[in-house]
């Protein structure tokens, strides 16, 4: 890397942003003037695997509008149908306590509005 200590402050405002968007508590390092400041300039927040997540995202909702539901079957679409499950397991272990288990509360809340 170019900058090493730069990569380690953007990787630690990646992970500071994802605590604030978990918890959404008054106690997280991160402010929302910091966000806001930081969303100004074009920060990427977003890495690699959270772009393959939207990218499963938008097959979904273009599935449910071509269907009318989210129930896509594993032998149709295995890929999306496995992600669909997959979805549904993080969310259950998610509202069970486990935080840290691979979904965000924002990525919840676009998935409740996908119908």
């Amino acid at each position: 890397a170019e900058n090493p200590s730069l990569g380690s402050w953007v990787n630690s405002q990646r992970k500071l942003y994802k605590k604030f968007q978990n918890d959404n508590t008054s106690c997280s390092i991160i402010t929302k003037e910091q966000i806001q400041l930081l969303n100004n300039i074009g920060f990427e927040w977003i890495i690699c695997w959270n772009r393959q997540w939207d990218a499963r995202y938008e097959e979904l909702a273009s599935y449910v509008e071509e269907f009318g539901d989210a129930c896509v079957p594993a032998v149709g679409n295995p890929p999306l149908g496995n992600w669909g499950e997959n979805q549904k397991r993080k969310y259950n272990m998610f509202f069970n306590g486990n935080t840290s288990c691979g979904i965000t509360t924002h990525q919840i809340q676009l998935l409740k509005n996908i119908d």
